[in-house]
């Protein structure tokens, strides 16, 4: 094939706004193809994404700039559907769009990857969940903000205007805002912010001394400033400020940190990162006992404090604390933003020796679901390798925490030889023992019948009611039931009703 023919097609399928596969492209050419030589040109064409190259997925290209305008789009909608967070099947189930026919059983690696490199998209501290950071920035705009999000989306779907806003440094579009102030209110602007050279941010008295003026005239001067740069188009003679690069600035920042909103307070940017969170009308919270600010957030320190109260356990296990978070209202950060976090709550907490029933109520947060005190005992041993016990031990604390501790706890036996569960995870210690739960079901089920019960529709009966169901017990509790009788195989009616003989 001839080169130029090649890079005809190249072009061509660079308009595409689909997957397309290289048997497309051949089938579009005039003359015949060679698949091997199509293969290298899409590959190292860097406005084309390769997508699967397995033997089970049928390989894909997608231009690069359709990759960023579906991320940018699905976090539009995301925004519009009041979400944030998304489970593998939904997000596969988005991605399917993308195919021109069948579907995928996962999101495809490649097009994940892609949305994470530019903080479209990032993993969840709860498996098989994702969150997506932009759409829950987007969700804390006020909405005449919106469309400037918009627009500099739009225009970051052109590789080269993203590459150019991913180059400048944020201090470099703040400085030239700024530079359009007067420099003594510049001066205050940056100590009021924070910005270098300053170390730290000034109290309104203490600028006011510093260029002998009053407090109240340094507050007329910020707030003057932040409300000509939100309003265009003023009436009188004030001056105003182009902010228009400040909003294109802010994602370009994002995208650079891959989607995190927690900035470092020992990152030289993070001042203007911040500065230019505020000029987007996004929220930010100070952490006292964190790693410096959280984005999109306006008080970090009540809901933190909430999600740990909601714990027993005074958290000095970092791992524990992030599946705390997770939980609460700090949900929207990614894992690596909620570890990060909670390993500098931990460090800055004092140390507290934990009583064993604490650790136990901690594990099972952790399992998050039903489990037999002797996988209780064996998470225990792991994440407590320092204060190790034994299933007995274990197994006597989660009875204890049904009766003295239970409303500190919410620590319930649901059957099964031994299962233990939290209240809090929607469990409840069954009202009936197994051998009257299942007489029962036999005898409601028959009367509204009048046919024997099979063993899989009392299976199914009890399964409401309970959770987990211990096979042996079950069997015991049905064949060795003496309220019940047997009348054809695995079919029972209640005895008393039953026929001797």
């Amino acid at each position: 094939m001839q080169q130029r023919e090649i890079l005809n097609l190249l072009d061509t399928f660079a308009a595409r706004n689909r997957c397309f596969t290289l048997r497309e492209v051949s089938d579009w050419a005039a003359d015949p193809v060679d698949l091997e030589q199509l293969r290298p040109a899409f590959g190292q064409d860097a406005r084309f994404i390769r997508i699967g190259q397995g033997d089970r997925e049928p390989e894909y290209f997608l231009p690069e700039r359709e990759m960023f305008r579906w991320w940018a789009g699905f976090n539009w909608r995301l925004v519009a559907s009041g979400q944030a967070r998304l489970t593998e099947g939904q997000l596969t189930t988005a991605l399917n769009s993308l195919r021109p026919e069948g579907t995928w059983s996962a999101p495809p690696g490649d097009i994940l990857n892609y949305g994470r490199r530019f903080g479209l998209v990032a993993v969840a501290w709860t498996p098989g969940v994702y969150v997506f950071p932009l759409a829950y920035i987007l969700a804390q705009t006020t909405p005449r903000l919106r469309p400037a999000f918009q627009a500099a989306l739009t225009a970051f779907e052109e590789p080269k205007a993203r590459d150019l806003a991913l180059r400048q440094k944020a201090a470099e579009v703040v400085e030239t805002v700024l530079a359009q102030c007067d420099p003594r209110n510049a001066y205050i602007l940056k100590g009021r912010e924070g910005l270098p050279p300053r170390q730290r941010i000034f109290t309104l008295a203490e600028l006011g001394r510093e260029l002998g003026r009053t407090r109240e005239r340094v507050r007329q001067v910020e707030r003057q400033f932040w409300h000509r740069l939100n309003n265009p188009a003023p009436k009188g003679p004030a001056p105003t400020y182009d902010g228009s690069a400040l909003i294109p600035a802010f994602i370009a920042e994002l995208m650079r940190r891959q989607g995190s909103l927690i900035l470092d307070p020992e990152d030289g940017d993070t001042p203007w990162a911040r500065f230019l969170a505020k000029s987007a009308g996004v929220p930010y919270a100070r952490a006292k006992a964190g790693p410096g600010i959280a984005l999109g957030i306006s008080d970090l320190q009540t809901p933190a404090r909430q999600a740990l109260a909601a714990a027993a356990p005074k958290a000095d296990n970092p791992y524990l604390l992030a599946n705390q978070l997770a939980r609460g209202p700090l949900a929207y950060l990614g894992g690596s933003d909620l570890q990060r976090l909670a390993d500098a709550i931990v460090d800055k907490r004092p140390p507290r020796r934990r009583t064993k029933s604490e650790k136990v109520y901690a594990v099972l947060q952790h399992l998050g679901q039903p489990a037999h005190f002797s996988e209780v005992a064996a998470v225990y041993n792991r994440l407590f390798p320092d204060d190790p016990t034994s299933e007995h031990n274990i197994h006597g604390i989660l009875t204890n925490c049904g009766k003295p501790d239970s409303e500190r706890y919410g620590i319930v036996w649901i059957g099964s030889g031994g299962t233990y569960a939290l209240k809090e995870n929607g469990y409840a210690r069954p009202k009936l023992g197994l051998f009257d739960a299942v007489t029962k079901i036999v005898a409601e089920q028959y009367a509204a019948t009048g046919q024997p019960v099979s063993v899989s529709v009392i299976a199914a009966e009890l399964g409401k009611q309970r959770p987990i169901i211990n096979p042996a017990s079950f069997a015991y509790a049905t064949s060795l039931n003496p309220r019940l009788e047997k009348v054809a195989k695995d079919h029972y009616i209640p005895k008393d009703l039953g026929t001797e003989g």
